[in-house]
């Protein structure tokens, strides 16, 4: 009798919690559709809609010591996804409760030094990011020749989102394409995918507004062993929110460590 009370009791708290969601998703469309303050307000409600989602998947998991990194081909994302459009349900996953919030010190720069491989051609692509990007860098060229025919790289090893902010702030020119691989390092310090999502969003959109002709690509996060397959699969619907909303292209290579040999 006891469990039975308890289960109703998730159900109404879970019922709520959905109906919060919903409330907040149809203010969510307003605003993209009014194209009022996206960068603050959305941001805020999308973070919101993500730590509700959350609450709901701890009251419904599973959780299990130990997860396959390689994922279903129903998890492949796709160009309409939108943040709360999770469905719930029970998922193998490893214990990340002691996650940190690494939006806190977004302050504290973390400046490393880039292994950089130039071309000749100044006017090449630029491709930037951690470690993983040299591995996007070959999925590029490999899938788009003639888009991406030769690269100029900039490989942060370990590097996070704020370290390529930090970089693009100090450049007073850039090339027609740039591509940045980032993410996974913020990964592991993200308590809800919108502190890997936000400063990305501010680092492109102030990049934006400085070098107009210049045409973005941001690749997903791939999957890795030692992260939530279902916090990676959320933190790429947020890129995928944020890429529709500020008009840059967004790279799927979530099984990127899958397809290649590293």
């Amino acid at each position: 009798i006891n469990s039975l009370r308890i289960t109703k009791q998730f159900d109404k708290i879970i019922k709520k919690l959905l109906d919060d969601i919903n409330t907040l998703k149809q203010e969510v469309n307003v605003l993209m559709v009014e194209k009022n303050g996206l960068s603050e307000i959305v941001a805020k409600k999308t973070e919101i809609i993500f730590r509700l989602e959350s609450t709901i998947y701890e009251f419904t998991k599973d959780a299990k010591p130990h997860q396959s990194s390689t994922p279903s081909t129903s998890n492949t994302l796709g160009e309409n996804t939108k943040p709360g459009d999770r469905t719930i349900q029970k998922n193998n996953a490893r214990n990340t409760d002691n996650l940190q919030n690494s939006t806190d010190n977004a302050q504290n720069k973390d400046t490393r030094t880039p292994d950089i491989v130039n071309n000749e051609n100044s006017e090449a692509p630029l491709i930037i990011g951690d470690s993983l990007m040299r591995h996007t860098t070959e999925i590029l060229t490999k899938e788009n020749p003639s888009r991406f025919p030769e690269t100029n790289q900039i490989v942060m090893r370990g590097g996070k989102i704020q370290d390529v902010s930090n970089f693009l702030r100090n450049q007073n020119k850039l090339p027609k394409q740039v591509v940045i691989q980032v993410g996974s390092n913020n990964i592991g310090q993200s308590r809800t995918p919108n502190h890997v999502m936000r400063p990305l969003w501010l680092t492109i959109e102030s990049n934006k507004k400085r070098f107009p002709e210049t045409d973005w690509y941001i690749g997903s996060i791939p999957f890795r062993d030692d992260c939530r397959k279902v916090f990676i699969e959320e933190t790429n619907k947020a890129l995928i929110f944020m890429c529709t909303q500020l008009k840059v292209h967004f790279i799927d290579n979530t099984n990127i460590l899958n397809e290649i040999q590293i």
